[in-house]
């Protein structure tokens, strides 16, 4: 049996109880919240065994639905309710292979299936010192070069980071999300930001813009996550034009130094390349050799996931759903 909550101070701390160690922001009040803005219905479960699972409605063909259950402990439980709603399938990602349901069929990938977490209890020399040596000189050399970070609310630096995520995602082989999509993110999950740097773990979930600068000229930027301890790195791009200053090197550097000095425990990098082979299906990203090598050069642990699995509910509209996807792909 499950049971629906509607307190948000209530949600998140349950949810911070159970972390998923990476990506527990997915089920956060305030990503909810974020998602309805974007046209998605959202419901959230308390399970039995006291787990909670945040679903997000999607529209398919034909009038059908289906839930998709991002880095929960289980959806045990969930088949009757979303019978009920006339969900065709969920789409989850259980936090280890003990909860992979009976029936579930692997499917492509939503949220990274590796990532790597930095440990921000260290002091700095440790963080520094557990970096490969080429990162930690571009560190300095891009603090020789005075690279300037900072923080940023303003819709004309927003207009900065968009453009440099057309030129990165041109230069990379990417489709980012629309424009509205990430104005929309900052506009929601701004808003939950606290109003006085009070020490993590908050239970709320907020999203910060990052530049780094160098003579006038924005070269770096992105989008950070702030949820309980840990400080995820969510969408991030960078100038073609003078690469030799390393300004995402700094950039990285002081949101780190920056997220420690607030008390956060952890710096989810939120996806690297898996060394393994276990995962359902590949995610529908850009390669992630180059990103993997950067990332890797600051140190860190590599924490793995399953992967990402549909629960039919309904046998015969999953079956057309996936006869469907298959047409198009042949098309």
């Amino acid at each position: 049996m499950l049971l629906e909550i509607h307190d948000a101070n209530q949600w998140n701390e349950m949810v911070l109880k159970n972390p998923a160690r990476s990506g527990e922001f997915l089920q956060s009040w305030q990503w909810g919240e974020f998602q309805k803005a974007v046209g998605r219905g959202v419901y959230r479960f308390l399970t039995e065994e006291v787990n909670t699972i945040q679903v997000v409605e999607h529209q398919l063909p034909l009038g059908r639905k289906y839930w998709y259950a991002p880095r929960t402990a289980g959806i045990k439980g969930i088949s009757d309710r979303a019978k009920s709603n006339q969900i065709t399938f969920v789409r989850y990602e259980p936090l280890g292979q003990d909860q992979i349901l009976a029936g579930s069929q692997p499917t492509i990938q939503v949220s990274p299936p590796a990532t790597l977490m930095v440990d921000l209890t260290k002091s700095e020399d440790d963080l520094l010192a557990a970096m490969h040596e080429k990162t930690r000189y571009n560190i300095r050399l891009a603090g020789r070069k005075n690279i300037e970070v900072s923080k940023s609310q303003s819709l004309g630096d927003f207009e900065f980071f968009w453009a440099l995520l057309e030129e990165t995602a041109g230069r990379d082989g990417f489709r980012p999300h629309p424009k509205w999509y990430y104005q929309k993110m900052l506009k929601i999950l701004s808003t939950s930001q606290p109003t006085a740097n009070r020490q993590p773990p908050t239970a709320n979930c907020f999203v910060q813009l990052w530049t780094a600068e160098w003579e006038g000229k924005i070269l770096a930027a992105g989008l950070w996550i702030y949820f309980g301890d840990t400080v995820t790195y969510l969408h991030g791009a960078s100038a073609s034009e003078h690469r030799e200053v390393m300004a995402p090197y700094a950039l990285h550097w002081q949101v780190m130094a920056e997220a420690k000095s607030r008390g956060y425990h952890y710096y989810d990098w939120w996806g690297i390349k898996s060394n393994t082979s276990n995962h359902s299906r590949p995610t529908i990203h850009l390669s992630w050799d180059g990103l993997t090598r950067f990332k890797l050069g600051f140190g860190g642990e590599t924490v793995e996931f399953p992967g990402t699995f549909d629960l039919p509910i309904s046998k015969f509209w999953y079956s057309l759903y996936r006869l469907g996807r298959r047409l198009r792909r042949n098309l």
